[in-house]
């Protein structure tokens, strides 16, 4: 008896496995790259990566359509059903770990022979009721694994969240832009139209007294034509950011009205001045694959130590009666602990491999996120810098230009050049503040590139 006790101790401390040798002691860890690895860098080495969308982007309007859009878009509306959808599950997975109570009651009619009464027919009790209380005890951590990786992985549902409103609210506001932007540039096209007329009559009258040859007419003809299909172009594209920009508003057959200053006049934002390493652990796809490798740590865990013998108390009674109206005339009751010894268990032993190969897939994972977010920060900052050196250079050919057409007035004044010259000093003006539009747009667009990739998100 002694030798059967001894060994049923031996197969508890033991079981199929041994945490020593899991793999599962430490969890993987990333190394983020320090911040002189950047391109973008910080004058001060303490400074706060704490940074909200309003406090960079502080336009009303556009604060009126994002949170329009986190209300009203159904595809970021989703991510609050699924973390709901988590968290039900998370409970249902969880569910083991409780204790178990069950009861029944039934009522069958029935007779039995048996070899104990001489085979003498007898009635069956008709009625019956049984309940039964099982619970298995955490006794290596087992369960305690299982909520730490329903925790994570509730987390990693909140961070897909912000994740998708960190997505959306860029969405809105690079539409919001670039309809701005065609729409002042539109303007500008019909200015051009309008001058390129003018200079067309003038043409028109000098051929007409002589003084002029055919193809001058013919090219500015051409000219006009040309011009008017750009403008039906900016007009499509227009027409086509417009419903686009209703779609991420979840209102897509609706009327909106997208008023607010011209480009030209809109103030540019305050971008940030954030430690890029320390935007890494602040961005949420970082934070959310984090968050699901640890799940799947803890997940793993728990499949090892399934393969540990469990400890747990059972507990049961039923009691039978052959008359409802009377007390139960049998019962039994009976209850003590268990231990289930997965002594060759394939099934468990491969599900165990599995999740060990996922967990190392999901590392490799989230080690490429952090690459492809190192990624982002680089280019929107080069791309930043860049456009910021276009948009000085276009803003100094437009005062140069506008110094010029001012020439151009004065030498009209006195009689030095014809008014044809001084409407092509007029369109080359407005040719160089089509240009200077479009640098600023670029500069806007790549404001909003660099703070997606920093992570500055809508904090409501």
């Amino acid at each position: 008896m002694r030798f059967y006790l001894n060994l049923t101790f031996a197969l508890l401390m033991t079981g199929c496995v041994s945490l020593e040798h899991s793999g599962l002691k430490e969890f993987p860890q990333a190394d983020f790259p320090e911040n002189e690895l950047f391109s973008l860098k910080s004058a001060e080495d303490n400074r706060s990566s704490k940074f909200s969308y309003q406090d960079v982007f502080p336009d009303p309007q556009l604060h009126s359509l994002i949170e329009k859009a986190l209300e009203q878009n159904p595809d970021f509306q989703l991510q609050s059903a699924e973390i709901e959808l988590v968290e039900a599950q998370s409970g249902f997975e969880l569910a083991g770990s409780a204790p178990s109570l069950s009861g029944s009651l039934q009522f069958l009619t029935g007779k039995e022979k048996t070899r104990e009464t001489d085979f003498k027919k007898r009635t069956l009790p008709k009625g019956n009721a049984s309940i039964s209380l099982g619970w298995e005890f955490d006794l290596w951590g087992k369960w305690k694994a299982r909520r730490m990786e329903s925790l994570h992985e509730i987390k990693a549902a909140h961070h897909l969240q912000h994740a998708a409103r960190l997505a959306l609210i860029y969405k809105v506001s690079e539409l919001w832009i670039t309809l701005k932007y065609l729409q002042e540039d539109l303007g500008l096209v019909e200015k051009q139209l309008a001058q390129h007329h003018e200079i067309h009559v003038l043409h028109l009258s000098k051929f007409h007294a002589g003084l002029d040859a055919n193809s001058s007419l013919i090219e500015m003809e051409t000219e006009l034509k040309l011009l008017a299909v750009e403008h039906n172009q900016i007009q499509r594209r227009i027409n086509t950011i417009h419903i686009r920009l209703q779609s991420a508003l979840g209102s897509p057959l609706l009327k909106n009205s997208f008023g607010g200053l011209p480009l030209s006049e809109s103030a540019f934002p305050l971008v940030p001045d954030i430690l890029p390493a320390e935007a890494l652990r602040e961005r949420p796809d970082v934070l959310a694959g984090e968050a699901e490798v640890l799940a799947q740590f803890h997940h793993a865990q728990a499949s090892v130590l399934d393969l540990y013998p469990s400890l747990g108390i059972k507990l049961s009674g039923v009691g039978m009666t052959g008359d409802l109206s009377k007390p139960f005339s049998q019962w039994i009751a009976h209850g003590g602990p268990f231990v289930h010894l997965p002594i060759w268990d394939p099934k468990r032993t491969g599900r165990s491999s599995t999740e060990k190969v996922r967990l190392k897939k999901l590392d490799f994972v989230w080690k490429g996120v952090i690459l492809n977010a190192i990624e982002e920060i680089e280019v929107a900052t080069i791309l930043n810098q860049s456009t910021m050196n276009d948009y000085r250079v276009s803003e100094n050919l437009v005062k140069e230009f506008e110094k010029l057409a001012l020439l151009s007035e004065s030498k009209y004044s006195a009689g030095l050049i014809s008014k044809i010259e001084l409407l092509h000093d007029k369109l080359r003006l407005t040719q160089k503040e089509r240009s200077h539009l479009e640098n600023r747009f670029f500069l806007w667009s790549s404001f909003f590139q660099i703070c997606q990739a920093l992570g500055v998100n809508w904090v409501s």
